[in-house]
């Protein structure tokens, strides 16, 4: 039987040729390089196919790589995909591109702590339909193997993150970041507001993980969390009492990646791997601690906070 994990990590295609996404997000920061990896499916009234994305800090550039859907091969449990020899599952990603070969390794991966009540980081929502369901799949682990990017081998030992999104489409507006480089080295951060489509209406929801000596704090719009944009200061304010997140969020612009609408990766969107996040933690009003976030992932689309 899958545990709660495998199953959101697992495939989740709906019945028939429904426009639909699916993606598998694996990002890795060392000391000498960070990289982003994502695994794909789209379904639309269009196409069918898989595709594979990267983007690093080396190339300082993003790939795009599309497949037929006959490329794709899939192992139920545990779950892998593969794509034409490129292979992911929760413990290990292949890449046999063009200039781009990777055999990585991922061990003591960091789940995110559930419940009945919130079984993913989407909390309740995720019992009902929803345009696009987030999934945090580690929230840290650690990541050995070898990258070769362009005739130059680098050799990992490095901190990863893992998750995951299917649906239709993204926000149509959101900001989003997630870093495990700090100098408090037992804390990682994750942050999302999105504008989100929801019955006949749509709201702002945040969801947001602040881990620090293996304690997770969780700040969600299910949770009671309400996100304020602090323009004067250039801040996003959560407050979930009697606690109150600041968050601070800076980063170049970044690099295009496709992105899904209506299941077709006919959207762009930004992304940096160089994003940074500066946090501070009060309760009741009183400070407790502040946290500087770097080589983060950030992408900002219509949230430009």
């Amino acid at each position: 039987m899958k545990s709660s994990l495998e199953q959101e990590f697992a495939l989740h295609l709906p019945k028939g040729n429904k426009p639909w996404f699916e993606g598998w997000y694996v990002r890795v920061q060392t000391k000498e390089i960070s990289f982003a990896i994502i695994f794909g499916l789209q379904i639309s009234n269009a196409k069918k196919s898989a595709f594979i994305q990267i983007l690093d800090t080396h190339t300082k550039k993003s790939r795009y790589v599309e497949y037929p859907w006959k490329a794709v091969t899939i192992q139920q449990h545990p779950f892998v995909i593969n794509i034409r020899g490129n292979r992911l599952s929760m413990n290990s990603v292949t890449l046999r591109l063009p200039q781009l070969q990777a055999d990585l390794l991922h061990s003591s991966l960091t789940p995110l702590h559930t419940s009945p009540y919130a079984p993913t980081i989407m909390g309740p929502f995720s019992y009902v339909s929803m345009e696009c369901v987030h999934s945090i799949i580690s929230l840290r682990h650690t990541v050995s193997g070898t990258l070769r990017l362009n005739n130059r081998c680098f050799q990992i030992h490095g901190s990863g993150y893992m998750e995951k999104d299917r649906g239709i489409s993204f926000p149509s507006a959101y900001a989003w970041f997630q870093s495990n480089n700090c100098e408090d080295t037992a804390s990682c951060f994750f942050f999302s507001l999105a504008h989100i489509p929801f019955l006949t209406g749509s709201f702002q929801g945040c969801i947001c993980v602040l881990m620090v000596h293996e304690k997770q704090l969780c700040f969600a719009t299910y949770l009671g969390c309400r996100a304020t944009e602090d323009r004067k200061n250039q801040q996003i304010v959560l407050r979930q009492y009697p606690l109150e997140l600041r968050i601070r969020l800076s980063g170049e612009k970044g690099h295009t990646l496709a992105s899904p609408k209506q299941g077709a990766m006919q959207g762009r969107i930004q992304e940096t791997l160089r994003g940074e996040a500066f946090v501070t933690l009060l309760s009741k009003g009183r400070h407790i601690k502040s946290w500087h976030f770097t080589q983060g992932g950030l992408e900002r689309a219509g949230i430009d906070i």
